[in-house]
């Protein structure tokens, strides 16, 4: 029997599910940008930005493991930012949902 009754998804479920994206792709970017970046690259002597650019005052970089972890930067803050916004729209503690938003600023920014 259907009673006409459609249960709605919260949106703290869409917002976790663009986290889980989020954290799932920053670890798959960074580690095949791993990859392709030149020899001599150790995670003893590099930084994980070594991998968008090289430090100043030459930081252009043309390593295919630039555009691969530059895009992935760009994508993840898109999706902390869309969770976050999700999360925001609910006005109960607004100050603590405000800290994802300015996470995914950070990591877009990058």
């Amino acid at each position: 029997m259907n009673t006409g009754i459609i249960k709605t998804v919260p949106k703290e479920t869409y917002a976790g599910l663009l986290f889980l994206l989020a954290g799932s792709l920053i670890f798959m970017g960074i580690i095949t940008a791993e990859i392709f970046y030149p020899a001599g690259n150790t995670k003893a002597n590099s930084e994980i930005s070594d991998l968008g650019a090289t430090r100043p005052p030459d930081s252009i970089s043309y390593q295919s493991s630039t555009t691969l972890f530059n895009r992935t930067m760009i994508l993840t803050g898109l999706l902390i930012i869309g969770g976050s916004l999700l999360l925001l729209r609910n006005k109960s503690e607004r100050i603590f949902k405000l800290f994802p938003l300015l996470l995914g600023i950070g990591v877009l920014g990058v």
